[in-house]
């Protein structure tokens, strides 16, 4: 656990942004992050705020979301909601995420898994 703050900000996660402890469900953050910039091939926040500055203090202190993409199916889109639920306590873990079912269709599709 750390509680220094590093990283691109779109990507971090509401406690990193406070300066609070942060864990790997910190990362858990990020990756739905990166799910949503991959599905619009941008900004995950979508030009929601004017400036870094703005972003850092709203981020963290107000109950606001990223937009999930329509483009994603069902089960994408609830694992990349899984990922960023605010509260770091409700996040699940990667093992749990191994689990969803869109990770499991995925790997299937590669035969990662039988």
């Amino acid at each position: 656990m750390s509680n220094a703050v590093r990283g691109t900000l779109s990507w971090m996660s509401p406690e990193a942004l406070r300066g609070e402890k942060y864990s790997r469900k910190g990362d858990i953050w990020a990756l739905g992050a990166c799910i949503i910039e991959m599905a619009v091939a941008g900004d995950p926040w979508q030009g929601l705020f004017t400036s870094a500055v703005e972003a850092m203090m709203r981020i963290p202190n107000e109950d606001i979301n990223m937009k999930v993409p329509s483009v994603l199916s069902a089960y994408a889109k609830d694992f990349v909601g899984l990922c960023l639920r605010r509260d770091k306590e409700e996040r699940p873990t990667a093992h749990q995420l191994a689990e969803h079912p869109w990770v499991r269709q995925v790997f299937k599709r590669f035969y990662i898994l039988k």
